[in-house]
């Protein structure tokens, strides 16, 4: 009741104790919503993403597609004429999302519009006349056999006359110099090996991906070399190489088989070589943006991938 004297140090004991409770009440408040618009603001969908398509390119099998090398080595064909686009085999579209791929053929697909044309990736939601997805990357991945398991050109070989171009040639797979960028900062360090355009072989010793992937040709000089991390560089050539490990007309089974970006042993299929007489064989990868999440698929995204990121573990 008003005016009614009270015991001031039990009324400020509970003066103090229902100000500390309602401090309390009032922080546990705040945090929660800080966390909760810290929720609501975090960044949804992929850290990085983007969309691939294989292509098994089909070469027409007679004496006027050989192109030999002086030891006799068969090598990507010559001309366009040697290339049978008709007949080619579209293995499917898959979308690499933050180290795992997915099938992605019931929304998009891989058309060739005219056997003389590039083709592109298409989606297959569009309501309107559907537009080709930005390509970041074209590469024409070839093994020609044992003594040339690797010859690429980043460009579609099969409409683009490599032989009498400016802008692209046949190149020989080859890595990158190891830099301070390469090495992880365990102790000690492991190494990344990048396809590039440094030296013939690897520096890693005894990566997980060797031979299944890459032909133990390319193997280090030393066999005390820094224990391998990984595999990284162009994305276009590393997909080529692992559609290549399986048999024609069965690539994508690679990317059912491949789980967390580790190349477990016995992926490369038996018979994935082609004849020692040629022809050669060779698939066309095509790396794209994804329009489903472009905040985490751009040129610099990619660009800084292959740089800095690892897509083969082991």
């Amino acid at each position: 009741m008003f005016g009614q004297r009270t015991n001031s140090k039990t009324d400020r004991s509970k003066k103090t104790h229902h100000s500390s409770s309602a401090s309390k009440s009032q922080h546990h408040s705040s945090k929660s919503k800080s966390e909760k618009k810290h929720r609501e603001t975090a960044p949804k969908g992929p850290r990085f993403s983007f969309i691939f398509a294989i292509v098994e390119l089909s070469i027409f099998d007679d004496f006027s597609s050989q192109n030999l090398d002086a030891w006799g080595n068969p090598q990507p064909p010559r001309s366009l004429d040697c290339y049978d686009t008709a007949n080619e085999r579209p293995a499917g579209v898959w979308r690499y999302c933050d180290g795992t791929v997915e099938p992605i053929g019931d929304r998009y697909t891989w058309i060739r519009p005219d056997p003389l044309q590039a083709g592109g990736i298409l989606p297959l939601s569009s309501t309107e006349v559907p537009a080709p997805l930005e390509v970041y990357e074209t590469f024409s991945v070839f093994n020609c056999w044992r003594f040339l398991p690797c010859l690429y050109t980043a460009t579609d070989s099969s409409v683009v006359d490599v032989a009498s171009s400016m802008d692209y040639r046949w190149v020989q797979l080859a890595f990158d110099r190891a830099g301070p960028g390469s090495y992880t900062g365990e102790n000690p360090p492991r190494l990344v090996t990048r396809i590039g355009l440094g030296q013939r072989h690897i520096e890693a010793a005894n990566p997980a991906w060797m031979p299944e992937l890459i032909s133990r040709s390319y193997a280090a000089t030393t066999a005390t070399g820094p224990v391998s991390y990984g595999l990284g560089g162009y994305i276009g050539v590393i997909l080529g190489l692992m559609a290549l490990s399986q048999k024609p007309k069965r690539v994508e089974r690679v990317f059912q088989r491949w789980k967390g970006g580790h190349w477990e042993p016995g992926l490369r299929e038996a018979a994935a070589d082609p004849h020692p007489a040629g022809p050669p064989r060779g698939v066309l990868v095509q790396v794209c943006l994804d329009d489903e999440y472009p905040e985490a698929s751009t040129h610099e995204d990619i660009r800084h991938f292959e740089s800095y990121g690892v897509m083969v573990f082991g």
